[in-house]
């Protein structure tokens, strides 16, 4: 995960536990006769092993469910896992679970902090419990570079963000 300098702000808590430290997974499905190939589908998928909030720390409960927040990688994986049994001929698969755990701890990353990216763009931290778009940010500025070669590409991320979606629209919504 040093390739991706934001998803490594994001784990540097649980670094000191070697199972908890981030790893991003490249997964791709291409079709026997790749000359059918008309478009490439490109698919991040957030993957926060478990989500304390950070030094921005989840309250009041906020916390249980959390080890949820790798649905976006896990529903990666299984489109991946579907293509390899479907075999869509004019279909290229590129998938990247971007894995990681949101820990609090002396090396946590903190609100303010200013991080630069694997794009070369500087992001400040604002709050540490938004961590899936810099988890994901970095994968999908590798993607898009990575678009520029493939033929007819899409990018898409997968993820949990529905903290954010809750207190836009409410429980029923999210």
């Amino acid at each position: 995960a040093e390739d991706y300098p934001l998803l490594a702000a994001v784990s540097r808590a649980a670094n000191r536990v070697d199972r908890h430290k981030a790893r991003v997974v490249e997964i791709e499905y291409i079709p026997s006769d790749v000359a059918r190939i008309t478009e490439t589908l490109m698919l991040v998928g957030k993957g926060v092993t478990y989500d304390t909030g950070g030094a921005d720390i989840k309250i009041s409960g906020r916390m249980a469910g959390m080890s949820r927040d790798k649905c976006g990688a896990a529903a990666v994986a299984g489109f991946l896992k579907a293509c390899s049994i479907l075999k869509p001929p004019h279909l290229k698969v590129i998938g990247v679970l971007c894995l990681c755990r949101n820990s609090i701890g002396e090396d946590s990353y903190v609100a303010d902090e200013l991080l630069v990216s694997k794009s070369g763009k500087t992001v400040r931290v604002t709050n540490t419990d938004a961590e899936g778009r810099l988890a994901m940010a970095d994968a999908l500025y590798k993607l898009s570079e990575k678009a520029l070669g493939e033929l007819n590409p899409h990018l898409y991320t997968i993820a949990t963000l529905t903290g954010h979606a809750r207190a836009c629209y409410g429980n029923y919504i999210a």
